[in-house]
């Protein structure tokens, strides 16, 4: 609880929205993706983390995430290490998991005329 001029704030945690299924994360081994497949995960879904595992961010704070998230055991969780640009990578993954639901949280960080061509223009 939050207070603003001593009148107490109170935040609700959102909604999840999702149905039961498998649903695919993109970007899974981040902190957001990370937190959200776990809060899935939680809720009864099975989760398929994707990511690329890019070193602009530390690749150890992904794989201590990961860790974490393999601790629920294969039927709960798996990931693939796959870029998203990768489209047979892909393709072999939806056609495996078919995952009724895709959250898609992965980006391209780092100079600003790379992360628009793989973010926006989706090379």
């Amino acid at each position: 609880m939050v207070t603003k001029d001593k009148e107490p704030i109170e935040f609700k945690e959102p909604a999840l929205n999702v149905p039961a299924g498998t649903v695919l994360i993109t970007g899974g081994a981040g902190f957001i993706g990370g937190h959200t497949a776990e809060k899935l995960m939680k809720r009864g879904n099975r989760v398929v983390a994707i990511d690329n595992l890019n070193p602009y961010y530390q690749v150890e704070f992904k794989k201590e995430c990961l860790s974490i998230l393999e601790a629920y055991g294969a039927d709960k969780f798996r990931f693939c290490q796959v870029d998203i640009c990768d489209k047979e990578g892909l393709q072999k993954i939806f056609a495996e998991e078919k995952p009724e639901v895709v959250i898609h949280l992965a980006a391209q960080a780092g100079e600003i005329e790379l992360c628009y061509l793989f973010n926006w223009v989706g090379l």
